[in-house]
């Protein structure tokens, strides 16, 4: 689900995928792109890879580099 609601399963949402993903940027600071879509294949919620980094991208916690194929996390270190 994009938007929670009362009825959503809390480990099939946005926020559970982007803390899953915030948590190993956090670790590893950069990232490929690869590596992130597996982490989502990995706890099922592919579906929902996209919607997630785009919200992380526009709260400004990641950057993505086009010519390296990776991702830079800018949040509170």
């Amino acid at each position: 689900m994009i938007r929670p609601t009362k009825y959503t399963n809390p480990d099939k949402s946005i926020i559970y995928l982007s803390t899953i993903l915030l948590k190993f940027l956090k670790r590893k600071n950069i990232v490929t792109y690869d590596e992130l879509l597996n982490l989502s294949i990995k706890y099922d919620l592919k579906y929902l890879f996209m919607p997630t980094i785009n919200m992380l991208f526009t709260l400004g916690l990641i950057t993505y580099k086009k010519q390296d194929d990776i991702f830079i996390y800018e949040g509170v270190k």
